[in-house]
């Protein structure tokens, strides 16, 4: 998981940046979306869709934000 998280961090961080007036809590926000893909893996059906899905949850994670 951390490699598959390295390949996708500095993406994400830009996209949650971009969404969110709050440049101080991006890396909160990042954060706890790792947080969530690494309780959640189990929940994954195919690595294939990893990015869709790491999406997803920083989405949510921003909308709970």
């Amino acid at each position: 998981m951390l490699s598959e998280w390295q390949n996708h961090k500095a993406k994400l961080r830009s996209y949650i940046n971009k969404r969110i007036d709050d440049p101080h809590a991006v890396d909160d926000i990042l954060q706890d979306v790792y947080i969530k893909a690494s309780t959640n893996l189990h929940q994954l059906k195919s690595q294939g869709s990893l990015k869709s899905w790491l999406y997803r949850m920083a989405y949510n994670t921003i909308m709970d934000f």
